[in-house]
């Protein structure tokens, strides 16, 4: 695997480290990426976000706000976060406290907080949370856009959890979710900044309190909704209804199916951003917002990768029509868009922002830190955003017409719609 990754052995495993290194900031930045413990892997307990919010409490030793204190008297800024398959401890520092932060984090690491104290703010945190959600109108959509897309599977539950299950959560729940995952054959770690081999030593020493455990499978979760299904929706838009919706939002979704990541990212790219991901002169918005007039917002983008490959966008449109006239102007958009492929001009404009906006995206020490760990997560070079940049400045109308046309399958668009409740109508 191409670009800068070593491997830092503990008590015989080989942990794999992918850097960013640069002299030139007064900085480091340390990320430890545990696979398993994201929320695909939850069961019957919204534990991988509990465990995160109970870990943001401190350690056992010093409490909440001691930990913190001292976090924030030197500028450290030490934050625990739950994906879809990862646990990740997020570590900044500036490089005159670096022994101090590492020292923090490896006292996290083997005397976290699990109290009684830290387990009741957590479950009065994520009842608070759960409860904000319920008005999140676009978060409710893609809610029930997963409830359909990924039935069966651990997508389709909300990670926030319930209101039942959340009352559940206990410290010996939590206690078997950290000894589980916060292990060192799950454990990838980032590493950038003004960061040398003396910093990978000191990480070595702090990780030798952690168990070997075991390695764990990570999942691909396809999108899949049976005939049945499909014809048990309402011109294929489940549909749910809230008070207060102020505005009707919308959620929708296509498989990609037969993409491969380290041949076709690229085109996958190009042919998102002109469809919908490049906000104005994308397909999606012209169409749906600056033409008809129909939405507030619309953009779809691809999402592809070791878990999931798809589709997924979303709207937002007024309380009348014209969440319907929106959705079938969306799949017009789309049917046009697979069978006649896209223009010169189209594919030029793509090429230039591409290309032109790139170093944008290349600006920080993390942004290059993340592009790097999802090309390992998903099992490509490490440069893999470069080499495919480089496909872009070549790619031709002949080779992304190709591409579009042989994905029929986004066709096959599923909605989810949040509305308000029909008012019943007033007598003459």
């Amino acid at each position: 695997m191409a670009g800068d990754i070593k491997y830092l052995e503990v008590k015989g495993v080989k942990i794999p480290v992918i850097s960013e290194m640069d002299k030139n900031v007064s900085f480091g930045v340390i990320g430890l990426h545990f696979n398993g413990g994201g929320v695909v892997f939850d069961k019957d307990l919204p534990i991988s976000n509990a465990s995160a919010f109970l870990l943001s409490r401190g350690t056992k030793a010093l409490g909440n706000i001691d930990f913190n204190k001292a976090l924030d008297a030197k500028a450290v800024d030490l934050e625990i976060g739950t994906g879809r398959t990862t646990l990740v401890y997020s570590l900044k520092f500036l490089k005159q406290y670096e022994d101090f932060s590492i020292n923090m984090l490896g006292d996290l690491l083997k005397d976290p907080n699990l109290t009684k104290n830290a387990l009741s703010d957590t479950i009065s945190y994520m009842l608070a949370n759960l409860a904000s959600s319920k008005s999140d109108f676009d978060y409710q959509a893609s809610l029930l856009l997963n409830e359909v897309a990924f039935k069966g599977t651990p997508l389709a539950k909300d990670s926030l959890g319930t209101k039942e299950n959340i009352e559940k959560l206990n410290l010996k729940d939590i206690k078997h979710y950290l000894d589980t995952n916060v292990v060192l054959s799950r454990l990838v770690i980032t590493a950038g900044g003004d960061l040398d081999d003396k910093t990978l030593a000191h990480l070595k020493k702090i990780l030798e309190a952690l168990p070997v455990g075991n390695a764990i499978k990570i999942p691909h979760f396809d999108f899949s909704i049976t005939e049945a299904q499909r014809k048990a929706l309402k011109d294929d838009t489940a549909i749910k209804t809230f008070s207060g919706v102020q505005q009707a939002s919308i959620a929708f979704a296509a498989p990609l199916v037969g993409i491969d990541p380290s041949k076709e990212a690229y085109k996958a790219r190009v042919a998102s951003l002109i469809l919908g991901a490049g906000g104005f002169g994308s397909r999606i918005l012209e169409n749906v917002r600056v033409k008809a007039g129909l939405a507030y917002s619309a953009y779809i983008s691809f999402d592809m990768g070791r878990v999931l490959s798809l589709a997924i966008g979303g709207m937002n449109t007024d309380l009348g029509d014209n969440a319907t006239k929106a959705i079938n102007l969306v799949k017009q958009t789309v049917q046009n868009f697979v069978d006649k492929g896209v223009s010169e001009q189209e594919l030029d404009d793509a090429k230039k922002f591409l290309i032109g906006s790139e170093p944008l995206r290349n600006e920080t020490i993390e942004q290059r830190l993340s592009k790097k760990y999802m090309a390992y997560f998903n099992d490509l070079p490490l440069d893999q955003s470069k080499l495919d940049l480089e496909k872009v400045k070549t790619l031709t109308l002949p080779e992304i017409n190709d591409f579009i046309k042989k994905h029929v399958e986004l066709k096959n668009l599923v909605f989810a719609l949040v509305k308000a409740p029909s008012q019943p109508k007033k007598a003459n």
